[in-house]
C-alpha cells in the first residue's frame, strides 16, 4: 500500500479508467500486483465487480461457505466471480465479514 501511495499514479485519472486498465497500471509498478490492484478497485474506487480472488481471507471464506472447507486455489475463486455478477465487491465484503464472525467450519 505504501508503494501505491508513493507511486506516480494519478488517482483521479485512474477513477475514469476501466477496471482492467486500472489493474494494468497498478500492476506495472514494481512491488505492486494483482492483490493491491483488486483491493484498490474494491475499496478506493468502489467498483462493483472488484473481486480480490487472490486474497487469502476471501479464499478461506469461499472455501468455508461454498466448498465444505476444502482448500481452494486463486483460480477457483476467480472462476466463482461470475456467480455473483455484477456484485462481486459486495459479495466479497459479506463473505469476509461472515467468515470473521462465524469462523471456519
Amino acid at each position: 500500500v505504501i508503494g501505491l501511495a508513493r507511486s506516480p499514479l494519478d488517482f483521479e485519472q485512474l477513477a475514469g479508467l476501466p477496471d482492467e486498465d486500472v489493474k494494468a497500471r497498478i500492476s506495472a509498478i514494481r512491488g505492486l500486483g494483482e492483490w493491491t490492484a483488486d483491493w484498490f478497485l474494491a475499496r478506493h474506487l468502489a467498483r462493483p465487480r472488484a473481486w480480490p480472488a487472490g486474497d487469502l481471507g476471501l479464499r478461506k471464506a469461499v472455501s468455508a461457505f461454498y466448498l465444505g472447507g476444502r482448500p481452494v486455489s486463486t483460480e477457483e475463486v476467480r472462476a466463482m466471480a461470475a456467480r455473483f455478477e455484477p456484485f462481486q465487491n459486495l459479495t466479497a465484503h459479506y463473505l469476509l465479514t461472515g467468515h470473521r464472525r462465524v469462523g471456519a467450519p
